[in-house]
């Protein structure tokens, strides 16, 4: 969480400094285009006017004179490649325009037309030189921006990591405190438990209510250490390493031996579960984190799902590298919010399903498992019934020897 945050945090810096700086260097190339412009029409005015000013950036000019008549007269002509012949020819194309001044791309010419007494005054400047020095400005510009994202990003860094400081103290707290409170409360649960079940076997509780209500003790106990046990794993997931140690398993034998330990359960709790597994699909990963999750999302679809509906589990891949596993079933529709905030600690998604048994962890534990292998995991429903979770977990082409440990059969 810790890390995703101070990702976030980078990024909206650099995005915000990016667009800045973006928008600094297009007014800076804007400016250097259009004040070379200017420097070389001022010089062409004052070659048009025949004086002689000077101005910052003179560049190479040839004058040409049109009469009325059609004649045309090269008063001076200090560009060494535009000869006679190509000046008489974009006159010729320039007397059939009524633009007064423009570029001539092709040979990197750029020409201002006005009256004279003795008719129409040409004037060509090379914008070569004007166009290298530019290029060169602009090389600098880049490379003086992509060290200023450089810095930018090195900036970001430290920033973030000094904003997010505090919450990173908060948060080890919290985990320390969840992790702390979890192994206190497992001792005394387990004393209640033990007690209850002694009590329960023993026979001295005879009054009927006083029975009813051991049971309820021992109920809510399981209830509470079902909770423990799932504060604490989460408390591990967070402080386990971004790169958990996986073996490769046969990810197809792992869903099918899954959902023959839970069709029992699922038809206790009447409903039906019906699978089409892939075979021969491997994975790194944890067989018992696998079994873990599947067990998650089998819980939660019989919890959430109507009654003597189907409970469906797909397992098949989508590419080369990537297997997905689906579980579907049928009831409330999820909105596009709810299939978003399911994955958070504690949500639940509305105060109808506060009868239902939960404290909703396990689809946030189940995002963890996934998240330590490579995958991901996400909800869709198609807005009338039909609610699916997707896993994805990257898929190993490459089998080694079956043995007991890898998850496959014998």
């Amino acid at each position: 969480m810790i890390s995703r945050l101070r990702r976030k945090i980078i990024l909206v810096l650099m995005t915000v400094m990016c667009i800045f700086l973006a928008v600094i260097l297009g007014f800076s190339l804007f400016s250097v285009r259009r004040s070379y412009i200017s420097q070389t029409r001022r010089f062409m005015g004052v070659h048009m006017e025949k004086e002689n000013r000077m101005t910052p950036y003179q560049p190479p000019v040839a004058i040409a004179t049109q009469s009325e008549s059609g004649e045309i007269t090269i008063e001076s002509n200090h560009i060494s490649d535009l000869t006679e012949e190509k000046i008489n020819g974009y006159i010729g194309q320039l007397a059939e325009t009524e633009n007064e001044s423009g570029e001539i791309g092709s040979e990197h010419l750029t020409y201002l037309r006005h009256p004279g007494k003795n008719g129409t005054v040409y004037v060509f400047a090379d914008t070569q030189t004007e166009r290298a020095f530019a290029l060169s400005q602009v090389q600098t510009i880049l490379l003086v921006s992509a060290l200023a994202v450089i810095l930018f990003l090195i900036t970001s860094f430290l920033l973030a990591q000094w904003l997010v400081r505090p919450v990173s103290s908060a948060w080890n707290k919290q985990r320390q405190f969840i992790a702390d409170a979890s192994h206190e409360l497992k001792t005394p649960l387990t004393v209640i438990l033990s007690n209850t079940a002694m009590l329960t076997a023993s026979g001295v509780i005879t009054d009927v209510r006083n029975a009813q209500r051991l049971d309820n003790i021992r109920a809510e106990s399981q209830r509470m250490r079902s909770l423990v046990e799932s504060l604490l794993s989460l408390a591990r997931s967070d402080s386990a390493p971004k790169v958990a140690p996986k073996t490769l398993i046969n990810l197809s034998y792992q869903v099918s031996s899954a959902v023959l330990t839970l069709e029992p359960t699922v038809y206790d709790s009447g409903h039906q579960l019906v699978s089409n597994i892939k075979p021969d699909l491997y994975v790194y990963a944890s067989a018992q984190d696998i079994t873990q999750m599947i067990e998650i999302l089998i819980d939660n679809a019989c919890k959430y799902s109507l009654a003597g509906s189907e409970i469906c589990l797909q397992l098949d891949t989508v590419s080369k590298k990537e297997v997905l596993l689906d579980v579907s079933s049928f009831g409330t529709p999820l909105t596009r919010q709810e299939c978003k905030a399911v994955f958070e600690r504690f949500y639940r998604t509305d105060t109808s399903r506060e009868a239902i048994q939960g404290y909703g962890l396990g689809l946030s534990i189940a995002a963890e498992i996934a998240a330590r292998h490579g995958g991901s995991i996400s909800a869709e429903s198609d807005g009338k019934s039909r609610n699916t979770f997707h896993i994805r977990l990257p898929l190993t082409q490459a089998r080694e020897p079956q043995s007991e440990t890898d998850g496959s059969p014998q």
